[in-house]
């Protein structure tokens, strides 16, 4: 693959063709006519062929000129853009959340108006589970979620224990969970840290090893199949008693320990800050008296 020109090359080049004049690219510029037409020839060089035809005292650009330019100006307002976004969230304060959407889905959102009143500053995004690695670290200050902690450039800590209940709508327990077996469809995403065979174990009903696995993307989505009686699914413990109390679900046996945890994290040299500390202190409240905090 043929590598790209240097970028101040490419600049000049968009700069003549969008002033048409090699002397108001240098004015725009900061540099000598000279220069610029030493750039030109660079490009000229690297590609073999003239960008510009003389037309009297004024130049006329080519196709891959005019082609070239068009690419490097949008390019150059694209970066703008994210440059004046990016400035405006450090100046406004913005704080970028991801939280699970199950976690929110039973402390934020039921409060959602407190919160934002408490956080106008918070940038909340609702996610799935994310990952050690997860590109998606990136874009934000604060996690909240499960499994896998991020990297070691984040301060972690558990917010609490990620018990479950298996589910199932209330017109469909005969069917997929007949007599003591847990015979499915079985709705979730499985962990290193908790099997079917587990989940079936803590439920004291027998497991089929042929029962059909449905994997979801989401702890939502698998909820929501259950109440329409796909099948059974595996629900944290606050999510399913909100469904159970509504009367979608039932719960399969006694909660059921997955090993797992909800945790919190920062990067690490935001810990200690105003925000983060007293975002911390709301979500410890809101999981000790949900709806309180």
């Amino acid at each position: 693959m043929v590598k790209a020109p240097p970028a101040n090359l490419l600049l000049t080049l968009e700069a003549v063709v969008r002033l048409g004049s090699f002397k108001r690219a240098a004015d725009e510029l900061l540099i000598s006519p000279s220069a610029v037409s030493h750039r030109v020839r660079q490009l000229e060089d690297l590609l073999g062929r003239s960008f510009f035809d003389r037309v009297g005292q004024g130049v006329q650009p080519t196709s891959q000129a005019l082609r070239l330019a068009d690419v490097v100006g949008r390019a150059q307002r694209e970066i703008a853009g994210a440059w004046q976004e990016a400035h405006a969230e450090v100046q406004s304060g913005i704080v970028r959340v991801s939280c699970m959407a199950a976690f929110a889905g039973t402390f934020i959102l039921p409060v959602i108006d407190r919160f934002k009143r408490r956080f106008p500053q918070f940038k909340l995004d609702l996610t799935s589970a994310l990952y050690s690695g997860s590109p998606q670290e990136l874009r934000y200050d604060i996690l909240v979620s499960s499994g896998a902690r991020p990297g070691a450039d984040w301060w972690s800590e558990e917010i609490m224990p990620l018990h479950v209940h298996a589910i199932v709508a209330p017109d469909a327990k005969a069917a997929l969970v007949p007599d003591g077996q847990l015979l499915g469809p079985l709705l979730a995403f499985t962990t290193d840290a908790m099997t079917w065979s587990d989940v079936a174990a803590g439920l004291g009903l027998e497991y089929q090893p042929g029962a059909t696995i449905i994997t979801v993307d989401s702890i939502e989505a698998a909820c929501a199949a259950a109440e329409r009686g796909v099948g059974v699914a595996l629900a944290p413990i606050s999510t399913a008693r909100q469904l159970i109390q509504a009367g979608k679900v039932v719960a399969i046996g006694p909660p059921v320990a997955t090993g797992m945890s909800y945790w919190l994290s920062a990067k690490r040299e935001d810990k200690d800050s105003p925000a983060f500390t007293a975002f911390r202190r709301w979500i410890q409240r809101a999981v000790a008296e949900p709806g309180g905090a």
